[in-house]
């Protein structure tokens, strides 16, 4: 789950890194709608990752509990 997590955040802070030079060379947008655009991606990124470690973590205490280290 974690490497999904990983491709995706890479992913996306790809795209933002192109999404960024593009903006700095060419004003493709409004700084509205660059700053709503940064915004999004950050909060994406953020999100998916959060969800992600608690799904890992969810995951390595059922094994836990499976293995019966923790009660």
């Amino acid at each position: 789950m974690m490497r999904y997590v990983a491709i995706f955040d890479t992913v996306m802070i790809a795209l933002y890194t192109l999404l960024f030079i593009m903006q700095l060379w060419n004003q493709t947008f409004s700084t509205e709608n660059f700053f709503k655009i940064s915004v999004t991606m950050g909060i994406l990124v953020l999100t998916v990752t959060v969800i992600g470690l608690i799904y890992r973590e969810f995951m390595k205490d059922k094994e836990l509990k499976k293995d019966n280290y923790i009660g």
